[in-house]
């Protein structure tokens, strides 16, 4: 849906997904946020035990690196 609108609208208006949304809100009035530090943790250790070997998820967050894998990565085992 985002892609077809931004087709649609160009640079007329910014398009994200209400997720995306809140996560550059989150940047633009706090600098970030902090995840809990337990599943980050035990996110990267599962990342270890099926040979992704991913760390440094806060980091990836915390510099809002959507281009990483690890963040995909991290949102699938955390759902």
């Amino acid at each position: 849906l985002v892609a077809d609108m931004q087709a649609e609208l160009g640079q007329i208006a910014e398009i994200k997904t209400l997720h995306a949304f809140c996560k550059k809100l989150l940047h633009q009035t706090y600098g970030g946020f902090l995840i809990s530090p337990f599943l980050t943790q035990l996110i990267e250790e599962d990342s270890k035990s099926l040979d992704f070997h991913h760390s440094h998820f806060d980091l990836a967050f915390q510099t809002l690196d959507e281009e990483s894998d690890k963040i995909g990565f991290y949102l699938n085992r955390g759902d």
